[in-house]
């Protein structure tokens, strides 16, 4: 593999702005509701902080580096979450579920790094063999691609990230030149697929969709969770009550606050101008990372910036739109914002291969 690159010295201001932003609430946010979540386990958000900083500068170290190294990294990436993600069925279960590999002072997340791979390699995988996805071999590599992690994760169990990797697939196979026939039938299998999944599903995640369908049918069981989060967030108004108020956060009647529902705390806090700033501040992100994709001369960027953007739009959306009780509660933490290291530091990961593309795109790659 031969690659060129022509290096730049431009940055994508408007881009780094948004995650700063992001950053700096949920961080101010996580420390003013400390006293509240102080029984959450693991909870400290002095240990947030230092996942900012390792985040920022990881971000900055791939930012600087030329992100075609990533066309080389994302089949071991791959390969090395998913023996990560065979390994975490084996960890302790935590609340019901085995994600996480404890690393002593540490916690990792496999499947935060599943995610992150598996938008490379399919951008990979799309790039080198353009023109030539209509054919069922290829085709059928992207399912595989895409179909392991989803087995694993749901194996854990965890509906919603497996979701995740669904959509990622389903996106960056859209805009490539599989045949509109292939994509009907894709989504006709996809669609199938679900009304067989949702019968098998656990008890807690029927339970989910059936609080979404109906929220008032358990307020004080599987519907408590929302139904706090939608108090939270009406009792903001336009305002907000303030950092050190809020009966929902600081009397901790909202769970999992620092996690799941954060968007409700800050709706809460900084009332609606501060969480329309936060839902401004996304769009903002993932236009600028669409933009890119359209605009990028690489096939290989192409799928990155896409793929990354649609990875952020469905986290952001999903978790939010919990939050309002619009759709099931699923877990995805939301982006820049939600307690979790693993997840953070991959996102920031995410925002400097974004502003690598930015320095470099007249990147051009030959066999």
């Amino acid at each position: 593999m031969r690659w060129i690159a022509t290096k730049r010295n431009h940055v994508d201001w408007v881009l780094l702005a948004a995650v700063t932003f992001l950053l700096a609430v949920g961080t101010i946010v996580l420390f003013a509701i400390e006293e509240a979540a102080v029984n959450q386990v693991n909870f400290s958000p002095y240990k947030h902080l230092l996942h900012v900083v390792v985040g920022v500068i990881l971000a900055f170290v791939v930012y600087r580096s030329n992100y075609a190294i990533w066309y080389r990294l994302g089949t071991w990436l791959y390969w090395i979450s998913i023996v990560l993600l065979v390994v975490v069925l084996f960890a302790n279960p935590t609340a019901g579920s085995s994600r996480w590999i404890e690393l002593g002072f540490i916690q990792f997340q496999p499947s935060e790094l599943a995610k992150f791979s598996l938008v490379i390699l399919l951008a990979r995988l799309f790039a080198h063999r353009s023109g030539q996805m209509s054919k069922i071999p290829n085709l059928l590599l992207s399912i595989l691609y895409m179909a392991i992690p989803v087995v694993l994760t749901l194996l854990q169990p965890d509906l919603g990230t497996a979701v995740v990797f669904i959509v990622i697939w389903l996106s960056m196979i859209a805009v490539s030149d599989v045949r509109p026939l292939y994509l009907a039938v894709g989504g006709i299998v996809v669609a199938a697929a679900v009304m067989f999944a949702i019968p098998n599903l656990a008890d807690y995640q029927q339970q989910r969709i059936t609080t979404f369908l109906d929220p008032a049918a358990d307020p004080r069981g599987a519907g408590y969770n929302v139904r706090q989060a939608t108090i939270a967030i009406g009792s903001g108004g336009l305002i907000g009550q303030g950092l050190d108020s809020g009966s929902q956060s600081q009397l901790n009647f909202l769970p999992a606050q620092h996690t799941d529902f954060i968007f409700a705390v800050i709706s809460e806090k900084l009332g609606f101008i501060g969480a329309a700033a936060i839902v401004f501040a996304f769009a903002v992100i993932v236009v600028q990372a669409l933009r890119k994709a359209l605009r990028l001369k690489s096939g290989f960027a192409t799928h990155l910036a896409l793929g990354f953007g649609v990875l952020l739009a469905f986290h952001a959306i999903i978790n939010i739109g919990m939050n309002l009780g619009l759709v099931p509660v699923t877990g995805l933490p939301l982006p820049f914002l939600s307690y979790g290291g693993t997840h953070l530091i991959m996102i920031m990961a995410i925002v400097g291969i974004l502003l690598s593309i930015e320095r470099t795109n007249e990147l051009s790659y030959s066999d």
